[in-house]
Formats: C-alpha cells, structure tokens, sequence
C-alpha cells in the first residue's frame, strides 16, 4: 500500500487527492491497494507507478481470457453447424431413399410376375402331358373292353 503524506498544498475531495498550486486544482486519482485487472489500471490517470511487467501480466491475462471466450464460442458454433449438418444429411437421403424403395419394389414385382408366369407355363406343359399320357391309356383301355366285348356273341353283349 503507498502512503500518501498529506501537506498543506494537497487536500481530499471525494476520494481523489487534490493539489493546491496556486489558483489551479489538479486531481490524482487514489492509487487502489492491489491491481488486479485492466479496468482497474484504466481507473489510473497516469501510469507512473505501475510497473512494465504488471501491464504486460495483465494484458496478457486479458488476451487469454479473450482467446478462451472466443475459442468457447467457435466450438459452440460447430456443434451448432454439426447438428445442422445432421439434419440437412438425413434430408439428403429421404427422397433418394424413397425413389430406390419404389424402384425396388417395381422391379421385385416384376420379376415375381415373370417368375409365376413361367412357372406357370411350366406346370401347363407337365399338365398336358400328364393328361395326354393319361388319355392314351384310357383309349388303350377302352379298345382292350370294345376287342373283348366283339369277341362275345352279340345276345351276351345285352346282359
């Protein structure tokens, strides 16, 4: 704490120290016990009794506190843009999503329709065949009875 030694030419008025020169007043601002921070070295009129490496510390502690406030700041705006970038992605990607599920869904119908169709076809053909297999043996049949039946005399074929 600097001692300030109060003579007839210097009195207090309103907690500066004022120096009685004559006919003119000159006020010195009270020195505060502990500078800590740059507003309280503005409070100063003169920098005489501070010294260099305080106003470096404390410009360099003012310049530290800026860069944190500032770097805080740039994370918040790329978490912002992050979230933003986000949602813009998946915005992106509904209407492609949307244009291959029904491009999709078009051609596995497609390819179902044809798949059944010939598989159809298939089991038509293996159908005729059958039945063509089966009319050949009822014809077969048939003519077997009709010889058998020709070979009886004609008054047996009655009964």
């Amino acid at each position: 704490m600097n001692k300030i030694l109060i003579t007839s030419n210097l009195s207090r008025i309103s907690g500066h120290f004022v120096i009685k020169n004559a006919n003119t007043y000159r006020y010195i601002a009270s020195k505060p016990s502990v500078i800590r921070s740059l507003e309280d070295l503005s409070k100063l009129e003169s920098l005489d009794g501070v010294g260099p490496k305080l106003i470096k510390r404390l410009i360099e502690k003012r310049t530290e506190e800026l860069n944190i406030k500032n770097e805080l700041e740039v994370l918040k705006k790329f978490q912002n843009e992050e979230g933003e970038v986000r949602k813009l992605s998946l915005r992106k990607f509904t209407r492609p999503a949307w244009i291959l599920l029904i491009m999709s869904s078009t051609v596995f119908l497609c390819c179902k329709y044809l798949w059944c169709q010939l598989e159809y076809n298939q089991r038509e053909q293996e159908y005729q065949q059958e039945v063509a297999k089966l009319e050949k043996e009822l014809n077969l049949l048939m003519n077997q009875e009709n010889d058998r039946e020709n070979n009886k005399k004609w008054y047996r074929r009655w009964f």
